[in-house]
Order: C-alpha cells, then structure tokens, then sequence
C-alpha cells in the first residue's frame, strides 16, 4: 500500500499554526512532541500537517482547568479538570518554571473530583521528589478515592501530605 504524498499546502509551520490557534510556539512543539499534532520534519523545519486531528487540538483546555496563586512563596495550583497524557505538558511546563526559580512549596488544590492519569500523577510525583529534595513536602487537598488510592499504592503518601484545609496546607508550610 503506497501512502499518498503530503499536500505543501496542507503544512504550517509552527509559529504560523500557533498563530492560527492562539497558542506559544512552545505550546504547538510540546504537543507534536506529545502526539497530540500530527507533524513532519523537512530541511530541519517542523510543520504541522493541517488535519482532522490537527484541527480538534485545543491548547486552552490546561488554561482553563488551572489557576495558579502565589501566597507568601507557596504556590497553590487549583485543578478543576483532569489531568492527563493529552494536557499534561502545559502543566508540567507550568510548573517546572517555579522548580527552575527554586520554589518547591507547592499546593495541589483539586476541585470537582478531577482524575489523575498516570501522566498527572507523574506530574505532581515530579514535584514531590523536589520538594522533599529541598525539605519541603507537597500539600494535596480534596483528593477524591481514586486519586489517593493511586497515590497511597505508589506509596507517594510518605511525601505528600493531604490536609484538610487550605489554611492546614498554608501552615504546614510556614
């Protein structure tokens, strides 16, 4: 079976399809990284091929789902949606800008009972070895059952405390 070539009409390059989007060319590469942008490299370019799935692809999605706020050097993500393999890079790159400036107090807020895939929790694990690193310990609040049975058999709950309140989560990192 031949495949058919590629109509040149049918490529854009990134900062052209992060344009078209609204989206940082950071955003665009992240998701052909992820699979989630169909892409091809010609002469050391990369060119996003405009398709069906190409155009379903929504960076606003993470956006949407976190806020961030910052309270005396502890930052607090508020998660209203899940998060998995498909938007797990934009919240990963959120928050390895706060490890990268060695802040590593960090409150996981969850918010109408999102699921963490394998992808979230290896996001929020990520944070955890950090902080322990640099003698700290992640706060997690309201963390429905799944997400903590994840995390109670992957025995992360050693480095993760699951408080019951934000001002608990705030004073425990005072």
């Amino acid at each position: 079976m031949s495949q058919q070539p590629l109509d040149p009409a049918s490529l854009m390059g990134l900062s052209r399809y992060a344009s078209k989007k609204s989206a940082t060319i950071s955003d665009v590469l992240n998701a052909c990284q992820a699979g989630l942008l169909p892409y091809i490299k010609i002469d050391g370019q990369t060119f996003v091929i405009d398709n069906e799935k190409s155009q379903k692809w929504e960076n606003s999605a993470i956006d949407d789902s976190i806020s961030i706020e910052e309270k005396n050097g502890i930052i607090i993500f508020t998660i209203r949606n899940s998060i998995i393999l498909e938007n797990k890079m934009n919240f990963e790159n959120k928050l390895m800008k706060y490890i990268n400036n060695q802040i590593f107090h960090f409150i996981f807020q969850l918010e109408n009972d999102p699921h963490l895939d394998s992808s979230g929790i290896a996001v929020v694990t990520r944070a955890a070895l950090y902080a322990v690193a640099n003698k700290s310990k992640i706060q997690m609040l309201n963390v429905g059952p799944s997400v903590r049975t994840s995390f109670k058999l992957s025995k992360l709950e050693k480095v993760i405390d699951f408080p019951n309140s934000l001002e608990e989560a705030l004073n425990n990192l005072s």
